[in-house]
């Protein structure tokens, strides 16, 4: 096992014996996914997905904005959302989703409900990208990024779009708790297709 595609899960990211047995046992992705580059997550996991070729001018663009990230200063435009009939609504979830045994909703698993969602609208933010194609993934696993005593974690929440309110917010208390304790597994932080996080403590 190549120990630099394996995802540690032990103290401060240590690769534990655990680690390098499901690596190894870990199902080989279709075609030469590592080889085009794919993130390892994803190519140790092999996601379904299909593959778009790259059109001539879609390959320099990219190279282009890619090269410009690298070498150019940029800057960020912003915006601030009202999202007080966004709060309402998790006041009037909040009793059915107790009925349920669900911990507290928050506003970090309405935005993982809410980016699910977007991403079974536009694909192709659901994708990867490597050198011939984007790959655009058949499942959407939404990974929230976790603070811990240890450092950051990237827990994820698989078929995250067909998964309820009371589903993602037990399991992401579940998942975050594990963090924090460490005891995150490899299947816990495998799969991710698209990774969030919520800085809304730091007023962003």
């Amino acid at each position: 096992v190549d120990l630099s595609t394996v995802i540690g899960t032990g103290p401060g990211g240590r690769i534990t014996k655990e680690d390098v047995l499901a690596a190894a046992s870990a199902p080989a992705p279709s075609g030469s996914s590592v080889e085009t580059g794919l993130p390892l997550a994803v190519a140790d996991y092999g996601i379904p997905r299909k593959a778009i070729p790259h059109s001539r001018f879609g390959r320099i663009a990219a190279k282009r904005l890619s090269e410009s990230k690298q070498t150019i200063p940029h800057w960020y435009i912003n915006f601030s959302v009202d999202v007080f009939q966004l709060l309402e609504l998790r006041e009037h979830l909040q009793p059915a989703l107790e009925a349920k045994g669900a911990k507290k909703l928050t506003v970090t698993d309405m935005l993982i409900k809410a980016v699910a969602l977007t991403l079974e609208k536009h694909p192709l933010v659901n994708a990867t990208y490597t050198e011939t194609d984007i790959q655009v993934f058949d499942k959407i696993n939404v990974a929230l990024a976790v603070d811990t005593p240890y450092g950051l974690a990237v827990p994820v929440i698989p078929d995250t779009n067909e998964r309820s309110l009371a589903e993602i917010s037990s399991q992401l208390a579940a998942i975050s708790e594990r963090a924090k304790e460490m005891k995150l597994t490899t299947e816990d932080i495998s799969g991710a297709t698209f990774t969030i996080s919520n800085l809304g403590m730091f007023g962003v």
